[in-house]
């Protein structure tokens, strides 16, 4: 059922903290083997910032890994995710070998949203020849100050 016409309203003070667009696709090992060096370079005008997040699983409790042995885990396994942002970090995209995701933290509108969330599909089509997306998930977070 269709949602009825109404008014668009935009807001002087956005109240959305976060709005985030994550899709999910089946696993690509060539990103967990390699470096998206392709996309890093079709993104660094807009998202021109790295990050490469490492993590590995807890030890169970009791135990205690020296850093030495951390350091060795974490050069041995691949990265997880890369996140590029922009450079004012108003804008964020993830990539890990079963997701991509688009944050955006100064949100406005839907059209600038839809706009950069389409690129980033074209290119993952294009580069990784992604077809089918298992999961698609848009989570709006929104900041009300009652006390304003």
């Amino acid at each position: 059922m269709p949602f009825p016409e109404s008014k668009r309203i935009i807001f002087t003070k956005n109240p959305l903290v976060e709005v985030i667009c994550q899709l999910r696709f089946p696993r690509l090992l060539r990103l967990e083997t390699g470096k998206p060096t392709d996309f890093q370079e079709a993104l660094k005008s807009n998202y021109p910032l790295l990050e490469v997040q490492n993590t590995i699983p807890s030890p169970p409790p009791g135990v205690q890994l020296s850093q030495e042995v951390m350091e060795q885990l974490l050069s041995r396994l691949p990265p997880l995710a890369y996140e590029f942002r922009s450079e004012d970090r108003a804008w964020k995209v993830g990539l890990s070998s079963n997701f991509v995701a688009l944050t955006s933290y100064r949100y406005q509108r839907w059209e600038e949203f839809s706009q950069r969330l389409t690129d980033l599909i074209e290119l993952l089509g294009h580069l990784y020849e992604i077809t089918i997306f298992t999961r698609l998930g848009l989570r709006y977070r929104a900041l009300i100050n009652v006390w304003c």
